[in-house]
């Protein structure tokens, strides 16, 4: 048996954090991870370390701590980022106009020192074929260009358990949650590997699976899944920078995004399955 201050279920870039957080508080920490570090969730993400532009159009508050926690990111691992240029371009009957996505960037503009990235550029319709050759130039009105960071994820994520190892935590990997200790009404660790590891606080870093985990305690935590699924042109450089692209549907939109892991287009936004290890890729979705 062993105790804890703070028991991690999930060694996702979310659960890392917490785990090297806490351990830098100087608390008693151990992380459990079913899989490999950042192997699921994380993995599957479009790689990007944004900003949150996205938000300003209904939340302020989380596009500035998006930023502001960003700027720790490239502080600390500078060396796994990429500065990514993103191109919009904007045609006749999307659904906003070039002035009022430019003005969208002027306000990101206010936000982008505290993650280190640079003011926008507006760029004529020629300019942005000259930029991204590939483009149809056929109603172009022109183009936007903002950058954010591209990061290999899983890498930050081992770096970060790295870091929360070396403040003393304990990380277990390849090692799933098989029950939750309870005192009555209250958690008081998990059981894992065999081990009954008890804590003050259990945190359920999980992600999609968090319901799953949770039942485990005999509560539940239900979620609405969403489903991201991106194609990967591994040997195929569909454009020079990132493109942000109206679909065709115009409620939503799908990055481009070469990296050396290859070029990555999505994500889809479609409903999941109750059960995230059963998600699957559709012909609908490609």
């Amino acid at each position: 048996m062993n105790d804890f201050d703070l028991v991690v279920i999930g060694g996702g870039v979310t659960g890392a954090g917490v785990a090297r957080d806490a351990a830098l508080r100087g608390l008693k920490v151990c992380l459990l991870e079913r899989g490999q570090p950042g192997g699921a969730t994380t993995a599957a993400s479009t790689h990007l370390i944004h900003g949150g532009v996205r938000y300003l159009l209904y939340d302020r508050l989380t596009t500035h701590s998006s930023c502001w926690d960003s700027g720790h990111i490239v502080r600390t691992s500078g060396d796994l980022l990429t500065r990514l240029p993103i191109v919009w371009p904007v045609y006749r009957g999307h659904a906003r106009g070039l002035e009022t996505v430019e003005t969208l960037f002027e306000q990101y503009d206010r936000f982008q020192p505290m993650k280190y990235g640079r003011p926008h550029l507006r760029l004529t319709a020629e300019a942005a074929l000259r930029v991204v050759p590939g483009l149809a130039p056929e109603g172009l009105l022109g183009a936007l260009v903002f950058d954010e960071w591209w990061v290999d994820a899983e890498a930050l994520t081992r770096r970060t358990l790295g870091s929360a190892r070396a403040a003393g935590a304990e990380v277990l990997l390849e090692t799933p949650v098989t029950s939750i200790l309870k005192d009555g009404m209250r958690v008081t660790g998990v059981r894992a590997g065999g081990r009954d590891l008890r804590s003050k606080i259990t945190v359920n870093a999980a992600g999609p699976w968090i319901d799953k985990v949770s039942t485990l305690a005999g509560v539940r935590m239900p979620l609405r899944l969403m489903k991201g699924t991106h194609l990967i042109y591994k040997d195929k450089a569909l454009s020079p920078v990132g493109l942000l692209l109206e679909a065709e549907d115009r409620s939503r939109y799908v990055f481009v995004v070469p990296s050396p892991l290859g070029t990555w287009v999505g994500p889809t936004d479609m409903p999941g399955p109750d059960d995230p290890d059963q998600t699957r890729t559709t012909d609908e979705e490609i």
